[in-house]
């Protein structure tokens, strides 16, 4: 039975939205940091850039802009939010503005979105559908389940991509406070062709399995908008 996809939701308890780029270049990160700093300049005032980088031995360089994180290594980009997420119409275009500067000297090879969402004093194995029984066993009791499938659409004889669900139920963040993770990773092949047709594939479906995972008063719990 198919159900409908929110276009957000009010109370949407996300704590990281990972979007990652995986990168060929023949350019050193010193290169490649020019273009996020320029590129970061054109984007406003309110921006954060590193300092005092070692070229010859780098740790990751975060940047700021907004209410957005940039995460640097030598073959990825990292995009994440640091407040309150705006929600898609607002971030992708973002993350499209600085891909779109990069893709002139790097090759995109791979995509993948993170989305982790945290509901504090929630059992999250209350609110999915369905459960877990293998026959011959006794009954599934811990606190942590992990799922990977093979994504695809219209047909396609091969996968289109690679999904790893992670579900934590009730686990202490606080004193006296417990809280459950819904943790869905998709991540596909990419080119500087389709980075972002990919991208929005990975995004819908990383929306349709959390939509499909929770149940329907679950969900309208959460203050669904269409």
């Amino acid at each position: 039975m198919s159900i409908t996809i929110p276009k957000s939701l009010k109370d949407d308890h996300l704590k990281d939205t990972i979007i990652l780029v995986v990168f060929k270049t023949n350019y050193n990160l010193e290169y490649i940091h020019g273009i996020i700093v320029d590129t970061l300049k054109k984007s406003g005032d309110n921006i954060i850039i590193p300092q005092d980088i070692d070229f010859s031995n780098p740790a990751p360089l975060i940047y700021g802009l907004d209410n957005y994180r940039i995460r640097l290594d030598p073959s990825q980009i990292q995009f994440n939010c640091i407040k309150s997420y705006p929600g898609w119409e607002a971030y992708s275009p973002m993350v499209y503005y600085f891909l779109e500067a990069l893709s002139k000297d790097v090759v995109f090879t791979k995509v993948g979105i993170k989305y982790i969402s945290m509901f504090e004093g929630i059992s999250i194995f209350q609110n999915i559908k369905g459960s877990i029984n293998l026959k011959s066993f006794p009954p599934l009791m811990g606190e942590e389940y992990m799922f990977r499938a093979n994504v695809t659409e219209n047909n396609q004889p091969e996968p289109n991509a690679q999904a790893i669900v992670r579900l934590t139920n009730n686990r202490p963040v606080a004193p006296h406070l417990l809280a459950s993770f819904v943790d869905i990773t998709l991540e596909k092949s990419a080119s500087n062709e389709n980075y972002t047709t990919s991208i929005e594939f990975v995004h819908r479906h990383e929306k349709l399995l959390f939509f499909n995972l929770i149940t329907e008063e679950f969900k309208n719990s959460l203050g669904p908008t269409y």
